[in-house]
């Protein structure tokens, strides 16, 4: 500052000075802005370099911040002799000093305005020259914090046995652990510090293989991971690894150095010194009397720069050589945790819990003897100390855990080891360890266990003893202390003794359970030669661990039981086998179906002839045998299918046919099993046995439900029926009925043609009631096959889920082709569930046999033959179709469990169970009857007499009450809640008669259902018109039809054009279809209608008209026409009036005699569709009346139509005649 002109000498004081902000840091972060006189006159600003220090420039005055105008005062400053201004320039400096908390990212500067922020303390004005006054911003960063250490050698520091508290020591052992050799004390000034890490560099004579690593642990704890102390921390600056955290893991030392990076940086808040330690770890093997020492080398400093400190080296600590004694607790896991015992094939039973522990350096343990304990129980009265084979394994694992439980966690340290299954005198077993352990003064927890025998005896007792201190083996020259300490299973020290008391408990061996089920598949009857006819499926699993099956012994039924003469019956089962359920990853229960080429084969017997003689298949007894190996049956069930070839000549040299055979296991000893002291589960209801079947001659037919279908294109020359490729050349061809000729070449009297069974009859029909025989049924449902997949050919769909099935070549023996669901290429075990749409008839449809002279048709509650309640006979016919008539059948009507019901409930009429169901709705309860629990062939048919609902107290529940399960052909099994229970299933069966009139086996031709009502018609139908080209794409969308029974098989689309007035149909697609797009010409007016049909054959009503336009007419109205003219009125026909208008608009109708005399009349609205006054095609109907309600007279009438358009009225006339 300076006083002008210098000639007029002017003098005056600077008394106050306003500095203001600008930019984003808050005001608040400047702590104190000071003004500075340049007291040496160098234009350099030499302020104090560090707070309370001295300035080489003179301190003037502090301002004053105030916050209502966010700015700072120089106030009063007229007293100091330096704010003096002549015209000699003083130079001044505004400095600041901020918050070590300040805002980082954010940018400072500031400013003196104008004139009016200075102001003099007389009347020398303030010039406006070089206002205003405004520094450069600068962005507010952070100092690096300055970060001392202090370092102290507290080499060796560790808790020495029978010490409460660590001290300082002189040496170290091998095996010793968290030997703290340095203390770090860091610290900061004014900011926080970061230390992330530090570099340890090993000294001494020994190797960096003498140390299993370093460790650094913080003074305290941070548990909650933020880098800070936990407050509940003890930070006493003392190295105690009871409390104190390590913040890394063992690092080795590589060329003498370690680099410790911490697991969470730590932070250094500048008000507490923080204490972190170093530890060694010494390995087992080092070498005795070489030293080790340690140095910081440097500090990972994330944030901070490290000040100079006193290096400090820690003392030189040797490794000297030690013998420890081990110590012995025993826990005895019996006693604690196996009270009631164990049981055969048990894995894993804790026998003996064991904590080894040194007093001073480490010991390796390398084996353990063990010797048995144990008694013979009531079953194995000749070992009265067991036996060996009562133990599988032995086996030694480490708590890796710590847990003080054997579980999968743990570590085998051990090979499995057994005692001599040959002596059972020889009790004891040297185990030595695979992993040799390395003990310390921490101790090691390690478990004992016993594999229990596959065959151990039921009854008998197994128990472990460690005898000696000597059976424990370490390396020398370490010992084990003769002193035994014994806990409970928590830990809690019992006493002290000796090792005559570290035994175990004896544990009693309890026996496993074996549970068996059995279904019957025994079909009524089989041809002779048959071969792999199923005769039960058995199910077996034990309760617990496992058992091996070894053999089962049958009985044979049936004809073998009561033989006419000696031999009769034995060789009607030429042989049994045994086929276990193929599973895998995709199936891991298998597919449930029994199928020689997917199931495994376990075993086989073949009855005993007289050239080839089996004592294990003979006098009605098939003894058979699983190999060495037996089979593995566990806790997951275990199916296994029973099936015999059919033999033709039995020992009593006669044939086999008119013979009966089935199989049964009598008791649960026909089962051979390991255990052999496992018992018979209490479930279990011996005897298990199939059916009896009947041998039929081996020339007896077997008809067929279904064959494999040809392929058939649905529509392939665009006139709407399907075709077959008749010359095989790979393409489809036209046939007629008189000759195979092209498709234009129909010749008079004769139609399409198409027979895809090869039985020399059209399969064309009418199924759609359109009077065209233009559909085909290929499954025998009476319904139309459709293209489901878009391939241009007609599809399968036996389970109506709308994805195309197959039809396979039998598979598995019993000549019946096989379906193929969803055509994946595997067989499914499936009997069509079909429906019908009558009360008192059914209708079937099935494949043609070569052969075959007659087919036999029934129809009954359950799938046993025998059972023809409904159709009360078997009805003959020659035919491969047929329709049951007269019969009495019931709606069907559904419900579902709301609980399981087990396999092993078994009603009586003495003793019902309640069977709990979400409703009865439908069923009748008022008097007994049959239910079906499940669906498909896998139905259980059950009887109950009445039910209802009950009061629980928590609500109704409603109940059927049954008294008897598995009826008329089905098996017992368990259903679980939500199971599908209904009123009514129906079996159809068919049998062929050979030439000779002997009838053959039957076959289920399908379980039908019943459903009368009419599905729902389909939801709005949306249509979208867009032009291409001269033409015009009409597309339609509806929403799906519902049909809560049967479900919706397909939609049929009708349409009409203009005023045609006949509907045409011009698609019907599969319910999986809801649209449909179509080419029309331009300028039209196309109707459409969309009808559905059930999987019951049941129509819907047709739905709403919807209209598509492909362009108005230019006329205002065209196309007047009516019909039918003449018209016979009065035997009912009426006279429909049509036209087309290009728009909506009011129409008036009348109707004039020939001499002018108006007889009808009527008035249209405008944009009534098909109303009269809708754009688009009208229909106006006339029944012949007058306005007084008579028929007029016949003759000749002249109807006038008028429009009222916008190019004025329009008028069209027509002749109509009256009959």
């Amino acid at each position: 500052m300076v006083t002008l002109p210098e000639e007029d000498n002017l003098i005056d004081n600077i008394e106050q000075i306003k500095i203001d902000k600008y930019a984003t840091m808050p005001s608040t972060d400047v702590i104190e802005m000071a003004l500075y006189y340049d007291q040496n006159s160098d234009y350099y600003f030499d302020p104090e370099l560090t707070a309370g220090g001295l300035s080489n420039d003179t301190k003037i005055a502090t301002a004053q911040y105030d916050p209502g105008i966010d700015a700072w005062y120089f106030s009063n400053m007229s007293a100091f002799p330096e704010t003096t201004i002549t015209k000699v320039p003083k130079s001044f400096f505004v400095a600041v000093r901020l918050s070590t908390t300040a805002t980082k990212g954010t940018y400072f500067g500031i400013q003196i305005s104008s004139t009016q922020s200075i102001t003099p303390a007389g009347s020398v004005p303030i010039d406006n020259v070089n206002f205003h006054v405004k520094t450069s911003t600068w962005t507010v960063e952070k100092s690096p914090p300055k970060v001392f250490a202090q370092l102290t050698d507290i080499a060796a520091w560790y808790k020495v046995s029978g010490a409460t508290e660590p001290t300082k020591q002189s040496r170290m052992f091998p095996g010793s652990d968290n030997i703290g050799m340095l203390q770090i004390g860091l610290v900061t000034q004014y900011f926080d510090g970061v230390v992330g890490g530090m570099l340890i560099e090993r000294t001494g004579t020994g190797q960096d293989s003498d140390l299993t690593g370093v460790k650094i642990f913080m003074d305290g704890r941070d548990d909650n991971d933020d880098g800070l102390v936990d407050f509940s921390s003890n930070t006493d600056a003392a190295f105690n690894p009871a409390d104190d955290m390590a913040i890394t893991n063992w690092i080795p030392f590589s060329d003498y150095n370690a680099n410790c990076s911490f697991s969470k940086s730590q932070i250094l808040n500048g008000s507490t010194t923080r204490y972190f330690f170093v530890a060694y770890k010494v390995a087992d093997t080092a070498s005795i009397s070489a030293t080790h020492g340690a140095r910081i080398t440097s500090f990972d400093l994330p944030e901070g720069s490290m000040q100079a400190y006193t290096p400090v080296q820690s003392s030189l600590i040797p490794v000297i050589q030690t013998t420890s004694t081990v110590s012995v607790t025993m826990c005895d896991s019996v006693y604690y945790h196996y009270s009631t015992g164990t049981f055969q094939a048990q894995p894993n039973v804790e026998m003996m819990r064991l904590k080894l522990a040194t007093n001073a350096s480490t010991a390796i343990w390398e084996a353990l003897q063990v010797e048995r304990t144990g008694t013979g129980g009531p079953q194995d009265p000749t070992n009265p100390e067991g036996r060996n084979s009562d133990v599988k394994y032995i086996r030694i694992y480490r708590d890796s855990n710590m847990n003080q439980v054997l579980d999968l966690d743990d570590q085998l340290i051990s090979n499995p080891e057994t005692f001599d299954i040959n002596n059972n005198l020889t009790k004891t077993k040297l185990i030595t360890l695979t992993n040799p352990q390395t003990l310390n003064t921490s101790g090691q927890i390690y478990f004992i266990s016993y594999d229990i025998g596959d065959n151990a005896v039921a009854g008998n007792s197994v128990g472990l003893k460690i005898a000696d201190k000597n059976w424990i083996h370490v390396s020398t020259p370490n010992t084990v202390s003769p002193n035994l300490i014994k806990e409970t299973g928590t830990g809690t020290v019992i006493n002290t003794t000796t090792f005559d008391d570290c035994k175990s408990s004896l544990l009693p061996i309890n026996p496993i359970n074996l549970i068996v089920r059995s279904d019957n598949m025994t079909p009524v009857s089989s041809k002779q030669n048959s071969a792999n006819v199923p005769l039960m499926a058995l199910r077996l699993w034990t309760n617990r661990n496992h058992a091996i099956l070894n053999q089962l012994n049958f009985s044979q039924t049936g004809t073998v039981e009561n033989p006419a003469v000696t031999g009769k019956g034995q060789g009607d089962l030429s042989s049994i086998s045994i086929w276990r359920e193929a599973t895998s990853a995709l199936s891991p229960y298998g597919d449930g179906r029994f199928d020689p080429l997917t199931d495994i084969l376990i075993s086989s017997m073949s009855h005993s002839t007289a050239l080839t003689p089996n004592p294990n298949f003979v006098s009605g007894v098939a003894k058979i045998a699983f190999g060495n190996q037996g089979l593995y049956i566990s806790t997951a069930e275990v199916k296994l299918y029973v099936t015999a070839n059919i033999g033709t000549m039995d020992l009593s040299a006669n044939p086999t046919d008119n013979d009966t055979a089935g199989i049964k296991l009598n008791i649960f000893g026909n089962i051979l099993i390991i255990p052999q002291t496992a018992v018979s589960d209490t479930s279990n209801s011996f005897p298990y046995a199939s059916g009896t079947l009947k041998i039929l001659n081996q020339d007896a037919i077997v008809p067929q439900p279904y064959a494999p279908i040809p392929t058939i294109w649905a529509d392939p020359f665009g006139d709407d029926y399907p075709a077959m490729d008749i010359n095989s050349d790979g393409l489809p061809d036209r046939e007629y009925r008189a000759a195979t000729m092209g498709i234009n070449a129909l010749s008079a009297g004769s139609e399409v043609y198409l027979d895809f069974n090869s039985d020399g009859i059209n399969d064309l029909e009418d199924l759609n009631g359109d009077g065209i025989k233009n559909e085909v049924d290929l499954t025998g449902d009476g319904l139309m096959a459709m293209d489901l997949d878009g391939d241009g050919k007609l599809d399968l769909d036996f389970n109506h889920d709308g994805i195309p099935d197959r039809i396979l070549p039998d598979s598995n023996g019993d000549g019946v082709p096989d379906i193929d669901l969803n055509s994946d290429n595997a067989a499914d075990d499936y009997v069509p569930l079909r429906w019908t749409n009558s009360p008192v008839k059914i209708y079937a449809k099935w494949a043609p046999i070569a052969g075959a002279s007659k087919y036999m048709f029934s129809i009954g509650k359950g799938p046993d033959e025998t059972d023809v309640s409904v159709s009360k006979i078997w009805v003959e016919t020659s035919d491969i179709q047929y329709t049951m008539n007269g019969v009495s059948l019931d709606g069907l009507k559904t419900t579902s469990l709301t609980g399981d019901f087990l396999e092993t409930v078994d009603p009586s009429p003495a003793a019902k169970e309640k069977l709990y169901v979400e409703g009865l709705t439908g069923f009748n309860i008022t008097t007994d009857g049959y239910i079906y629990v499940g669906t498909g062939k896998n139905a259980e048919i059950m009887h109950y007499s009445g039910g209802g609902s009950i009061d629980t107290g928590n609500g109704l529940k409603y109940i059927f009450n049954i008294d008897g399960r598995g009826l008329l052909g089905t098996n017992k099994q368990t259903h679980l809640s939500g199971t599908t229970v209904s009123n009514a299933f129906y079996y159809v069966r068919l049998k062929a008669k050979n030439a000779a009139g002997t009838p053959g086996p039957s076959v289920l031709l399908g379980i039908y259902r019943v459903d009368t009502q009419a599905p729902g018609i389909v939801g709005q139908i949306d249509e979208e018109t867009s032009v291409s080209a001269d033409k015009y794409n009409v597309k339609l969308l509806w929403g799906p039809a519902i049909d809560a029974l049967s479900g919706i098989q397909l939609y049929e689309i009708q349409e009409r054009m203009d005023t045609d007035p006949l509907w045409s149909k011009v698609a019907t697609l599969p319910f999986t279809t809801l649209n449909l797009s179509l080419e029309r010409a331009k300028g039209h007016f196309y109707y459409y209608r969309i009808r559905s049909q059930d999987n019951a054959g049941n129509w819907s009503a047709w739905s709403d008209t919807v209209q598509a336009v492909t362009g108005r007419p230019a006329e205002v109205i065209s196309n007047v026409s009516a019909f039918p003219n003449p018209a016979n009125i009065r035997s009912g026909q009426k006279i429909n009036i049509t036209y087309i208008l290009n728009r909506d608009m009011a129409v008036k109708i009348k109707i004039f005699d020939l001499i002018g005399d108006k007889v009808y009349g009527y008035n249209a609205a405008p944009a009534e569709l098909l109303g009269g006054g809708s754009a688009g095609t009208n229909i106006i109907t006339w029944d012949g009346k007058n306005s007084t309600g008579g028929f007029v007279e016949p003759g000749i009438y002249i109807c006038l139509i008028e429009v009222e358009s916008d190019e004025g009225l329009i008028k069209k006339k027509i002749k109509i005649g009256v009959k």
